[in-house]
């Protein structure tokens, strides 16, 4: 090869020495031990890595180094749920709603206070049911607290704020 010259190894070879070995998940130790990724992140936790001149998540191509290309409308998902996580026998194909489904069913969404446009605190969420309790209008609590009357509807309809009576 003449002098200057740069090719790039292949993916499989430069994805492979960007890993480690991990623990298995504590939730599901029958899978077996994770594999982590321990190259490049991006913002939204996932790592990533250049593949065929497009930046990917290092989960998505660890899926196609295994099985081959991810099919239109199907997203790469993790059983185990370790963001960092490249094994393929971790990883399965599921769709937006199917991946949504899963985070709600596993309780990792960001709800009350962890919400990022939460407007009530876990003691206000409290004090509005118990003034609805009393017998004040949604409208009226509203106004005590600062927030829109659509926002105590949604907690009296139980909508939001589930289970806020059972946290300690």
């Amino acid at each position: 090869m003449p002098a200057g010259v740069y090719t790039r190894k292949p993916v499989a070879e430069r994805f492979a020495v960007k890993t480690r070995s991990g623990e298995p998940p504590a939730h599901r130790p029958d899978l077996g031990p994770c594999l982590i990724w321990t190259a490049s992140f991006g913002s939204s936790g996932y790592g990533q890595v250049r593949h065929n001149g497009r930046v990917k998540g290092a989960h998505v191509v660890a899926w196609e180094l295994e099985n081959g290309p991810v099919p239109d409308g199907a997203h790469v998902l993790h059983r185990c749920d370790i963001q960092a996580c490249v094994r393929g026998a971790h990883l399965f194909l599921g769709t937006q709603q199917s991946n949504m489904r899963d985070m709600w069913d596993k309780r990792r969404g960001a709800t009350g206070e962890r919400h990022g446009q939460h407007r009530l605190t876990v003691a206000t969420a409290r004090a509005a049911k118990q003034m609805r309790a009393d017998g004040l209008s949604q409208k009226r609590i509203a106004r005590i607290l600062g927030v829109s009357p659509g926002c105590i509807q949604r907690l009296c309809d139980g909508n939001t704020w589930k289970g806020v009576d059972k946290q300690p």
